[in-house]
């Protein structure tokens, strides 16, 4: 650091500029301005800067909170938070606030983000989103166990285009999620409250909107993707087209199956089947849903009517 003043009556040891620490992990972390008192155990920092391997992050201010061995307990960063991490392809996360709370031996207990999360993450399937808040847990090797979502969620997948297909978009809107990883690997989620899935070409006024009570979601944790999702209860398709009547399926459950480059394959509902396209009516045990097409397939005592024929 450049000049240093302490203060007997307070305790404290300012650091007036161009603060400048490293951790025995490697870690570098530098600051505009610091200032250290014995009580409370507690290190202010401005305008913070931390580099560790591939992870950077920046915060307008960060309160470190020490314990009496003088490591760390937990840690509150506020204004402008923004993490970075190129371990196995780009992930960026923003928030107004984050708490980190420390184990022992400097392990990573958990970080809470609040204030409105955006996150984004790079690849052949690229992933964005938001939330209201976002709690994250770790485990061994300070890798992400799990990961929970709440006071609304966002999530946007697109996929890539191809010479016959433009590129697809998929959204999932939910009031929260709880994610599971295997050693920060994404496996598994599932939705808390009602939620939807919309698929939808960017440019294209249609679009495919698959509802249910709650969702579980499988993920390819090579590949970073959505895999497939499963609906149930009270499960709902509404297919929407300009100049048209909204297409209507309804079931006790539905299932998604999604492409490896992350676009909507098919959709298939079971459990009382009821279809509805303006006056015609269908109901079966059975459907299954082509985005791509638009087609829709019913199985298991299929029945049809067209109130419109005389």
């Amino acid at each position: 650091a450049t000049g240093a003043v302490y203060d007997a009556n307070q305790k404290t040891l300012t650091l007036e500029s161009n603060v400048r620490m490293e951790a025995a992990d490697g870690s570098i972390a530098t600051a505009r301005r610091a200032v250290l008192s014995n009580n409370p155990r507690q290190a202010k920092l401005t305008a913070v800067q931390l580099a560790r391997s591939s992870d950077k992050m920046h915060a307008d201010s960060v309160v470190l909170f020490l314990r009496n061995d003088n490591s760390i307990d937990h840690v509150l960063a506020t204004g402008d938070v923004r993490s970075e991490s190129n371990q196995g392809g780009r992930v960026e996360v923003k928030a107004p606030q984050a708490e980190v709370f420390m184990g022992q031996k400097d392990a990573l207990r958990s970080v809470v983000l609040s204030g409105g999360v955006n996150f984004e993450q790079g690849g052949d399937s690229p992933m964005h989103g938001t939330a209201g808040k976002a709690v994250v847990d770790f485990g061994p090797a300070n890798t992400i166990s799990r990961a929970t979502f709440s006071q609304g969620l966002k999530l946007v997948q697109t996929g890539n285009a191809t010479a016959s297909r433009q590129p697809q978009e998929t959204e999932l809107d939910a009031e929260g999620a709880k994610l599971s990883f295997n050693r920060s690997r994404l496996e598994h989620g599932e939705t808390t409250g009602a939620a939807q899935v919309v698929s939808r070409s960017p440019g294209s006024p249609g679009e495919t909107v698959a509802s249910a009570a709650r969702f579980d979601a499988v993920f390819d944790p090579a590949a970073h993707r959505l895999k497939s999702l499963h609906g149930a209860p009270d499960a709902k398709i509404v297919s929407r087209a300009p100049n048209q009547q909204e297409r209507v399926s309804t079931s006790r459950d539905l299932n998604v199956a999604f492409n490896r480059d992350g676009t909507m394959a098919a959709v298939t509902q079971s459990g009382d089947v009821q279809y509805v396209d303006a006056e015609r009516r269908a109901s079966a045990q059975q459907a299954r849903y082509d985005p791509n097409s638009g087609d829709l397939t019913l199985t298991g005592s299929p029945r049809f009517s067209d109130l419109g024929l005389s």
